[in-house]
């Protein structure tokens, strides 16, 4: 009978061996598009995102964002994702997912979604927030309007 640190030892050998031999592959990194902001309709927020063309076939842009208010006394960061709208033309879809450590904002509730669907002559439309929790759940629906320039600091 084979010891249990014999089998370890050669699980541990057939994976060392399988990642020296793979051959190294190169990924090219998307292309940086700059930063844009948006205000919440109704909320001092403002919504902060940095956007990278990502590589492929498909017209997809990578999403950075911050979400500052001032008034609410919070930050929420997180990644998502905007491409154009597949069941609205004319449209482009925006969603990505925050998190944050404020105890009160969003419900109490650490974690949320935001999808919109912004018009792509004015980069203005509806969004919805939805932040699940142990806590009810917490959700709005607002308005993104497009910032011309990001104001400093937020």
């Amino acid at each position: 009978m084979v010891s249990g640190k014999v089998v370890k030892g050669l699980c541990v050998f057939v994976v060392v061996a399988a990642l020296t031999t793979m051959a190294p592959t190169k990924s090219a990194a998307g292309t940086d598009l700059g930063q844009v902001c948006w205000s919440l309709g109704g909320f001092d927020d403002v919504i902060r995102c940095s956007i990278t063309l990502a590589n492929g076939p498909e017209a997809m842009v990578e999403l950075h964002c911050s979400d500052t208010s001032i008034l609410g006394g919070y930050q929420v960061l997180g990644a998502g994702l905007a491409r154009f709208s597949f069941p609205t033309a004319g449209a482009l879809q925006l969603s990505f997912v925050t998190a944050h450590d404020q105890p009160t904002a969003f419900g109490g509730n650490k974690t949320c979604s935001w999808s919109a669907e912004l018009s792509l002559t004015t980069f203005d439309g509806p969004l919805v927030i939805s932040c699940p929790g142990v806590n009810p759940t917490f959700t709005t629906t607002t308005t993104m309007s497009f910032l011309a320039t990001c104001p400093a600091g937020r």
